[in-house]
């Protein structure tokens, strides 16, 4: 036999069953979110750390393109 409590509650049954529900996705984007805040800052600092390298070959093929230059004045003025 129900007792006056579950009698009371059965209306609300689906609601805990949602509560439930809503708590588990709940968790599960919380997760998910901390799994793309740690997957951003990585490629963060992969795009920094490109960011470096790119202005390094930029400097050398700076430098080298000034050597190349200097070498083909050099070249002209020997061939004068």
């Amino acid at each position: 036999m129900p007792t006056p409590i579950s009698d009371h509650l059965f209306p609300f049954l689906p609601f805990f069953s949602m509560r439930k529900m809503l708590e588990h996705r709940s968790i599960t984007d919380e997760e998910r979110m901390d799994g793309l805040e740690s997957q951003l800052k990585e490629a963060r600092l992969m795009a920094e750390d490109a960011d470096r390298k790119y202005d390094e070959v930029a400097r050398k093929l700076a430098m080298v393109e000034a050597d190349l230059e200097r070498a083909e004045e050099r070249a002209e003025t020997g061939e004068s």
